[in-house]
């Protein structure tokens, strides 16, 4: 996938994101104006109807007054429902969330755990172990990581689920803000560590494969994940310039 195309990408992501948050507060904006436009209008015509002096006048006018106030309470009752709609619409997003985080927790971390483990001795994102390579172009030509053999599935499983977790993030299933606090610096480093293989696999097979996780990092890290792409861009004009010079062996 080329950058421009990465990045119309992110702005339908952000644009679906956008209509669904924007959508909801303007609802709650609506209701709360209709709801105080019909108390405006039941007070200044109970005012108007009590200034008339003939007492048959007054009669005529709380008539017409409790015709007007039936119309505008069949809405006003409309407006409740809406209210108590968008509240339990609420209430369920937060049951939904705490369900969502406790998935999190209990599945998504534990095997994306798991997965780290049996990279551990193949790849080191962190830059921590004397065993493993730096990066992930070192440890494929150093024969430490078989993408297209034997580590492939595990690969795949391991940016499967964390593609998992910006999904569920990106629909809102699990808190965004505690998955930035506690896993951020995790889920950046792992994606920088294999961008060379996720850019492999989209040129070769699917055009935006594990895209959410790059539109997370770039909603949350924007300055650094643009340096990543830079940065491999300039490694892979840097290598084709060095396959070009090299003199061809007769």
């Amino acid at each position: 996938m080329s950058q421009i195309d990465q990045f119309k990408a992110f702005r339908r992501l952000g644009r679906r994101r956008w209509k669904e948050v924007h959508l909801n507060r303007a609802l709650t904006f609506v209701v709360i104006v209709f709801v105080g436009v019909f108390l405006v209008i039941t007070f200044q015509q109970i005012h108007s109807a009590y200034l008339v002096v003939k007492t048959q006048d007054r009669l005529l006018k709380l008539d017409e007054l409790s015709k007007v106030a039936t119309t505008l309470s069949a809405f006003f009752i409309a407006a409740t429902f809406a209210i108590t709609g968008q509240k339990y619409r609420q209430e369920a997003s937060l049951n939904r969330k705490l369900e969502g985080n406790e998935f999190l927790v209990s599945v998504i971390l534990g095997r994306l755990t798991d997965y780290r483990l049996k990279l551990s001795r193949k790849v080191d994102p962190y830059g921590s172990r004397a065993d493993a390579s730096k990066s992930y172009l070192e440890s494929v030509e150093h024969q430490l990581l078989d993408p297209y053999g034997k580590d492939d599935i595990l690969i795949k499983s391991f940016l499967n689920h964390l593609e998992y977790m910006c999904l569920a993030i990106h629909e809102g299933i699990i808190d965004e803000a505690m998955v930035r606090e506690s896993q951020e610096n995790m889920l950046f480093l792992y994606w920088k560590w294999f961008y060379p293989y996720i850019l492999e696999m989209r040129s070769k097979y699917y055009p935006e494969a594990w895209i959410l996780i790059d539109y997370m990092m770039f909603r949350w890290r924007r300055a650094a994940a643009k340096a990543v792409v830079r940065e491999y861009a300039e490694q892979m004009k840097h290598k084709q310039l060095e396959n070009t010079s090299k003199p061809d062996i007769v």
